[in-house]
């Protein structure tokens, strides 16, 4: 099992501080059956800004660790990087400025909670020119989507790819975020399921409950699919989307008194 969004790199965001409370995540995913993890933490979101090198040296000598003490789980580096208008070009610098999932093709982005800025779709559509695939990350938690998920649905379209939290899946980040999550994934409009863990207690690894809930909800295919498209992130190997369905609006119900 690979995630694809964790904050396991202590020192570098609001993730763990010391290199134990690292070590106790790994332990903590390796008992979760993750056997990959791709670090991922926080870059130009006002509050961090972390470089390539930075984040290559803490996930070699995290790995070090790991073998010393013989725990079975495997970090590569990456990025969340929040939107702005620099993304295109600090890709295109070199060195580069800032980091794709396990050096592929794949990008992780963070929008701000509460709106989709108005330059999203050109910076995204740019991205894709240069050879990347942006993946958006904890959709379900952002304020427009959640309120339209068709807002989603046309980034989607355009080859975007959203990934939802294991969190937010098993109800652990309240109940708006859960249904939202579940109606994302009903739709087709999500591929990856990712832990965003960031400790081992407040925001724990859940990706194992939030398999088993879809497996229960959606059926095994389900499951399988999305664990499949995490390996391809991996790897760097496109892959094959299930088609994008919009979400259609209830009609309110007026009552003749």
């Amino acid at each position: 099992m690979i995630d694809i969004h964790n904050h396991i790199l202590h020192g570098l965001d609001d993730g763990p501080e010391i290199l134990s409370e690292s070590l106790l995540m790994a332990r903590s995913a390796v008992e979760a059956g993750i056997t990959h993890i791709i670090a991922t933490p926080h870059h130009k979101n006002d509050q961090y800004h972390n470089s390539p090198i930075k984040v290559l040296e803490q996930t070699k000598k995290l790995n070090m660790m790991l073998q010393e003490l013989r725990i079975n789980v495997t970090i590569v580096p990456g990025m969340e990087i929040h939107l702005n208008g620099n993304i295109l070009q600090d890709m295109k610098k070199d060195p580069q400025e800032l980091l794709s999932l396990n050096n592929g093709r794949y990008v992780l982005i963070e929008l701000p909670r509460n709106q989709v800025p108005i330059y999203t779709e050109s910076i995204l559509f740019e991205l894709q020119l240069m050879g990347y695939i942006p993946i958006l990350s904890h959709v379900e938690r952002n304020t427009e989507f959640r309120k339209d998920p068709n807002r989603l649905y046309s980034f989607i379209q355009r080859g975007t790819l959203a990934q939802v939290t294991a969190g937010s899946i098993v109800g652990d980040m309240g109940e708006r975020n859960q249904s939202a999550a579940m109606k994302m994934i009903h739709h087709n409009l999500v591929h990856f399921i990712a832990s965003d863990a960031h400790d081992t207690s407040r925001r724990p690894f859940k990706i194992h409950e939030a398999y088993k809930l879809i497996k229960k909800e959606f059926g095994g295919p389900y499951s399988s699919y999305f664990m499949n498209n995490a390996e391809h992130v991996l790897t760097g190997r496109e892959f094959k989307i299930k088609e994008p369905q919009q979400v259609k609006k209830q009609r309110k119900v007026f009552r003749l008194l």
